[in-house]
């Protein structure tokens, strides 16, 4: 009865782990803007990012035209560009009280805005699906898309809920709580891609019975016989083994993953949190 239980414990456990892994990389919507805009004193800049370079549009208060600037330093470039904006809006007789960026959310992360606001300068992170897009074939360039984020943020931060949707700025302590569930899933595709694969290959040699989820089969693979009543070809065989090792080492990793999210960082596996202990150090 006390193994029984145990078992069922350690099952309910593992589902547990399993949903807290898959549902821990969910954030909420970010709320309303918390104060009304005020496009007299607020400079409202949208920022297309990408690897070369970044595009940045904006609404600059006292200036007529909006300026759009590129620049290949990425993060300290677009700082130098909003500082140079606010001197351009003061020179214009504007008083300048505000500093409001957004962006796509993306590949980058959330390192950015978090970083903004440790400058003084309000961010935001656009969810990608939120932007309407007209009907029709369009071209696709950084300087409308660029301007096509600007229109759309300035109407959010307006109040019209409808113009799109922000996500959630993450600590980085946050963020890295989808770093397990992200990986695991990764893992588990790679596991079924390689369970497809070794099935394959022992199909074309018509061992379409045989299991490649057991370790009987890795034991006997030399042995095994194809439907031609002979050995499997050397390249085959030798591809296989490759194969099986690859998907060992998957899901060895995918129960390391599992096993340490479910315990306190003291009790989980040694080494997997070597760049805690290197930053401590």
């Amino acid at each position: 009865m006390g193994a029984s239980g145990g078992g069922e414990r350690t099952i309910a456990a593992d589902d547990q782990t399993r949903r807290q892994l898959v549902t821990v990389a969910t954030f909420d919507r970010a709320p309303k803007p918390p104060t009304s805009l005020d496009p007299h004193t607020t400079i409202v800049a949208a920022v297309e990012l990408s690897k070369k370079t970044w595009l940045i549009a904006g609404h600059v208060p006292g200036l007529e035209r909006r300026p759009l600037t590129r620049t290949d330093d990425h993060a300290n470039g677009l700082l130098r560009i909003l500082t140079a904006w606010r001197k351009r809006g003061e020179q214009a007789g504007r008083t300048i009280a505000r500093i409001v960026v957004a962006f796509e959310a993306g590949r980058d992360g959330f390192w950015l805005p978090r970083w903004l606001q440790r400058n003084g300068i309000d961010a935001y992170v656009i969810h990608p699906s939120s932007i309407p897009v007209p009907r029709g074939a369009r071209a696709k360039t950084d300087r409308l898309d660029t301007g096509m984020l600007l229109r759309a943020f300035s109407a959010w931060l307006r109040g019209e809920a409808d113009a799109c949707r922000m996500v959630a700025i993450p600590s980085r302590e946050q963020e890295d709580l989808r770093r397990p569930s992200r990986e695991r899933a990764e893992l588990v595709t790679e596991r079924t891609r390689l369970r497809n694969r070794i099935r394959s290959l022992l199909t074309l040699h018509g061992l379409n019975h045989v299991n490649p989820n057991t370790p009987a089969t890795r034991r006997r693979l030399a042995q095994l016989r194809t439907a031609e009543d002979e050995l499997l070809p050397p390249n085959a065989c030798t591809e296989l083994e490759r194969l099986l090792e690859r998907l060992d080492l998957v899901k060895k990793q995918i129960k390391v993953i599992e096993t340490n999210y479910l315990h306190p960082a003291h009790e989980r596996t040694p080494g997997v949190d070597k760049c805690s202990l290197a930053a401590a150090a």
